[in-house]
C-alpha cells in the first residue's frame, strides 16, 4: 500500500500536474511514520517507509559521479522484498534516529565508485561529509520509467531530511499490511491519522492519497498501454515518412 502527497482538492493528475510544476505539498512527515507503526493503533502493519529523494555528487578516490540519493527508513527491505543486501549489513533505527552518515549502495553505483575493491567499512564523500558505506544490495532488476534502483545511493530518511536536502518533510510512505483482508480497515483508519496530523477537517481537502496494490497496478498498466500506443503511432509515423521517401525516389 502506497500513501503519496497530493494537492488538497486537486484530482490525481491535477496534483501530478501541480507538483511537475514547482507546488510543494510539505505535510507529510516523519511524525506520520512513527504513528504507522504504532503497534497498540495498527497491529496490522508490519513494515511502513517515508521516501525522500535527493540528487548529489558521491567521489570515492579519484572516482566521482552524479547520484540519485534515495533516503528511506529501516524497513525498506522488509517493505521492499526484492531489495537483499549481498555484504554488508542495512543501517538501524537507531542509526536513524541519531542522524548516522551512513549509506547502503546500489550494485552499479557501488561498481562505478570502487570498481573490483569491497566497498564496506569504505567512506565515500557527498556535500562535503563522509558517509561510511555499510552495505551493497544485491542487483534490484530491471529498470522503470529510466530509473535503475541499481544506482542509487541509500540512506537514513532522518540524515536525508536534515543533512542532505535540509527539509522536515516526506513525499511518500509504503506500507505492508500483514493480510489484504485489513485493506478498508486500514485505509479508514490511516485517513482518519492523517486528517489528523494534518488538521484536515473535510476529506474533500485530503492532501494525501492511499493505494492499494491493485490500484498501483492498475495504474501501471494504463501507463504501459498509453506508452505501446503512442510508440506504435510513432512506428506508423515512422512508416509513413519512409513510404513517401521511398515513393518520391522512385518517381525521381
Amino acid at each position: 500500500m502506497d500513501i503519496a502527497i497530493k494537492i488538497p482538492g486537486a484530482s490525481q493528475t491535477q496534483s501530478i500536474t501541480s507538483m511537475f510544476q514547482g507546488v510543494k505539498v510539505t505535510t507529510m512527515k516523519t511524525k506520520d511514520i512513527e504513528d504507522l507503526k504504532d503497534k497498540n493503533r495498527f497491529p496490522y502493519i508490519e513494515a511502513v517507509n517515508g521516501q525522500a529523494i535527493a540528487q548529489e555528487w558521491v567521489s570515492y578516490a579519484n572516482e566521482e559521479k552524479q547520484a540519485l540519493i534515495y533516503g528511506c527508513n529501516p524497513d525498506f527491505p522488509e517493505v521492499f522484498k526484492v531489495a537483499k543486501i549481498e555484504n554488508g549489513r542495512f543501517f538501524t533505527d537507531s542509526e536513524n534516529e541519531g542522524l548516522a552518515n551512513v549509506a547502503v549502495l546500489g550494485k552499479n553505483l557501488a561498481e562505478e565508485l570502487f570498481k573490483d575493491t569491497d566497498p564496506v567499512g569504505k567512506n565515500i564523500k557527498l556535500k562535503g561529509q563522509n558517509y561510511k558505506v555499510i552495505g551493497i544490495f544485491k542487483p534490484l532488476g530491471g529498470i522503470s520509467f529510466g530509473i535503475d534502483m541499481n544506482d542509487f545511493m541509500y540512506a537514513p530518511i532522518e540524515t536525508t531530511l536534515k543533512e542532505i536536502l535540509g527539509i522536515d518533510y516526506i513525499t511518500e510512505m509504503h506500507l505492508v499490511l500483514s493480510d489484504i483482508k485489513y485493506t478498508d480497515q486500514a485505509i479508514a483508519e490511516i485517513s482518519r491519522l492523517l486528517r489528523k496530523n494534518h488538521n484536515i477537517t473535510d476529506p474533500e481537502k485530503d492532501d494525501f492519497q492511499i493505494f492499494t496494490m491493485a490500484e498501483i497496478l492498475n495504474t501501471v498498466n494504463q501507463v504501459t498501454t498509453i506508452l505501446n500506443i503512442l510508440l506504435g503511432f510513432l512506428a506508423a509515423i515512422s512508416l509513413l515518412v519512409g513510404g513517401i521517401g521511398i515513393m518520391n525516389i522512385m518517381l525521381a
